[in-house]
């Protein structure tokens, strides 16, 4: 394996086959590669197409990769998993082959994946409309829209193109800084009634201001009281919905259908309520097809995208009929470095949980991105 990601990030070593331990269930020949080599100190776990793998687009080499081995194992029905990331302290999960209904509010509005060339390659959507809501009231923007954008957690911030950008920041009176390559915004002036709405195909995501804003985080050429604001310009062809839009969504990964469900996430939520994803064209519980949805659109075209990786501070789990199951990021039976063993929770549901959250700048932009290792 040598992968270079988006952000030149660099992860090199050879594959390996182990039986994955993943709580009370076993996944024989479990194919992964071991990064003897990695600027990353922690393990990626590639959840995206298995097409998109290093090994299937450098050396021909097409395996199983984890979501195609659990059903192959028949720890889930499907290929699909839920990601919750919460709020910014590392409490969020990855739930394979279930959805929880306790972590999100209203309904999941489903939108078919883009596909590239007639292939499906990376998780990506059509991002068709943006308004910013202010104590002046709510603009609608439309400059460069619809785009093709990857819902990547390997990824700190939302990356868009600077003529989408640009309005937003006015707006809500932030700043850019060129030298860091990401915006900045006063602290303290956020407030409840301040969000930005992402809208795909109609499928809405309200994010409050405040959970743009990266309370803390500062650069050393920032003005006097200034923050991070979780917004930088994207690289040409490469556009990112990151953690600082995933926090505020719940999101389904349908693979078998191309489709991805998304709903507003409810903060820390209450009581599980998950229900098992099964298989056909409604495999998904609970979720609504957008009629008339974008179907194709510029952007991420330049490379192939690997999609989503389980990010550090993601604690992930697996759910299925009969068997409750969990798994390890990057690590099978302890082999690959920057793994954890999986422990069981009084719930019956296997789970591991991964190291802290890790560096925000845009020097890992897309570290978990292109390549579903």
């Amino acid at each position: 394996m040598n992968a270079t990601y988006v952000s030149a990030f660099l992860a090199a070593g050879h594959y390996a086959t182990d039986t994955l331990v993943i709580g009370g269930v076993k996944v024989k020949d479990m194919e992964f590669a071991v990064a003897e080599e990695s600027q990353n100190p922690h393990g990626i776990l590639g959840i995206g197409y298995a097409i998109n793998t290093d090994a299937a687009t450098s050396q021909g080499h097409n395996y199983a990769n984890l979501p195609e081995a659990l059903v192959n194992s028949g720890a889930i029905k499907s290929p699909a998993y839920s990601l919750w990331l919460n709020k910014f302290d590392g409490t969020g999960n990855l739930l394979f082959g279930g959805v929880n209904k306790a972590r999100y509010q209203g309904e999941l509005q489903t939108v078919p994946v883009l596909p590239l060339y007639g292939k499906y390659y990376s998780l990506a959507i059509a991002l068709t409309d943006i308004s910013v809501k202010t104590s002046s009231g709510t603009k609608d923007f439309a400059t460069g829209l619809p785009i093709a954008v990857t819902l990547d957690n390997g990824s700190a911030f939302i990356a868009l193109p600077q003529e989408i950008i640009d309005p937003i920041l006015k707006e809500v009176g932030a700043g850019y800084s060129k030298s860091d390559d990401v915006a900045y915004i006063d602290c303290t002036k956020p407030t409840p009634d301040y969000n930005v709405t992402f809208s795909f195909s109609g499928a809405k995501v309200n994010v409050p201001l405040s959970e743009l804003v990266l309370d803390g985080y500062a650069q050393p050429g920032f003005p006097k009281g200034n923050c991070i604001l979780g917004l930088t310009y994207s690289q040409p062809g490469v556009n990112l919905m990151g953690d600082s839009f995933m926090r505020s969504a719940y999101i389904v990964y349908d693979l078998a259908n191309n489709e991805i469900s998304l709903a507003n996430t409810n903060y820390d939520g209450g009581d599980d309520d998950i229900l098992e994803i099964g298989t056909g064209s409604d495999a998904v519980p609970g979720a609504t097809l957008m009629r008339d949805p974008v179907t194709s659109a510029t952007g991420n075209g330049a490379v192939a995208t690997g999609g989503a990786a389980a990010a550090p501070g993601t604690t992930i789990y697996v759910t299925g009929t009969g068997t409750a199951t969990g798994t390890a990021t990057g690590t099978a039976t302890g082999t690959a470095k920057g793994g954890a063993a999986a422990t069981s929770t009084s719930k019956g549901w296997a789970a591991v949980q991964t190291s802290n959250p890790g560096h925000l700048l845009p020097g890992l932009l897309g570290a978990g991105l292109l390549l579903a290792l």
